[in-house]
């Protein structure tokens, strides 16, 4: 019986060791195995994964350099830039305009990042509107920020300009959280996943998250979407928040130059996917399948991209990760 698997598994693995060498040898030899990537800014989500996913790549036989970048005006510019080395990104849906994403393909979806505004109840009492935010003391994010970004853009939507107000000031995050926890800021603003701990830490403080009034009105007038989360979802005893609340969220998306090799394309967008995995988005108390292929978008749905979603990584890539920088997927 061992012998005639043995008979069946040889020729198996000879066949696919012939198509993994004939990738390698029709790939260019000029072809580079390094991406340089950034974020919207220097300590975003990807900088504190940044480690991680430099494992996974490393299984793919590539390697990643961390970009770090100012504001996500910068990213967009960079990208655009062909003497530019940053070739990938995470960006926001609505961040570049057709004339910067015309070389740039997307490789999906990954996030959905909820715009965070807490109160203080006690001190300011019920809060219904933006309006009555910009009349208290509220802690933004720094200007060179995506959160000053996306703050400035949905308050702009309303009419309010946040830099003509003195009732907003700009710090980091920590500053941020500490401001508001002491007292001395009645509101703070954020943005980031679900996961994250200054949400936590707000909730247990016993600060109020601010709903935005019909949250399902931007998803016609902006690039925000309305996400819920739901009642109990914050904490193991299931008692924060006590109700479910609308959130203004941005999607954000996965990025790459149009000339980067589909292999690589095909390496990062598995990692990503791997990371997703191992964390998976849960909205409505449903999980959303992240990575996702992502239409009407100012920026074009990579071929490889396309390809992965329909059919899935190439089965050689299994037996043979490491050539997947060489692979004409």
């Amino acid at each position: 019986m061992k012998k005639i698997k043995l008979i069946y598994t040889l020729p198996i693995i000879f066949i696919a060791l012939v198509f993994a060498l004939a990738a390698l040898f029709l790939a260019k030899s000029s072809q580079q195995n390094i991406i340089y990537i950034a974020g919207a800014i220097k300590k975003n989500i990807w900088a504190y994964d940044f480690e991680r996913a430099t494992e996974f790549l490393k299984k793919y036989g590539m390697q990643a350099k961390l970009v770090n970048t100012n504001d996500p005006n910068e990213v967009a510019t960079l990208l655009s830039d062909p003497k530019s080395k940053l070739n990938t990104a995470f960006v926001f849906n609505g961040l570049l305009t057709q004339e910067q994403a015309v070389n740039l393909y997307s490789l999906g979806s990954v996030s959905y990042d909820p715009i965070w505004i807490f109160y203080n109840d006690r001190v300011v009492g019920e809060l219904l509107s933006l309006e009555d935010i910009a009349k208290q003391k509220v802690v933004i994010g720094t200007k060179e920020s995506d959160s000053y970004f996306l703050t400035k853009k949905l308050f702009g939507l309303n009419g309010i300009d946040i830099e003509g107000n003195s009732n907003f000031t700009p710090l980091p995050l920590d500053e941020r959280l500490d401001s508001f926890l002491s007292g001395e800021a009645s509101v703070m603003i954020f943005d980031g996943p679900f996961s994250g701990e200054v949400i936590k830490k707000s909730f247990y403080a016993g600060a109020n998250l601010f709903e935005v009034p019909n949250a399902n009105n931007y998803t016609t007038k902006s690039d925000f979407i309305a996400v819920t989360l739901p009642a109990g979802s914050m904490d193991v005893n299931g008692t924060m928040p006590e109700k479910d609340i609308k959130l203004l969220a941005t999607t954000t998306l996965l990025v790459v130059r149009k000339n980067l090799a589909p292999g690589l394309q095909l390496g990062i967008l598995m990692t990503a996917a791997e990371m997703i995995r191992q964390n998976p988005y849960r909205n409505d108390s449903a999980k959303i399948e992240f990575p996702a292929p992502m239409f009407g978008s100012s920026i074009a749905v990579s071929p490889t991209a396309l390809k992965y979603y329909a059919e899935g990584p190439p089965w050689l890539v299994e037996y043979f990760p490491f050539l997947l920088p060489y692979w004409l997927f």
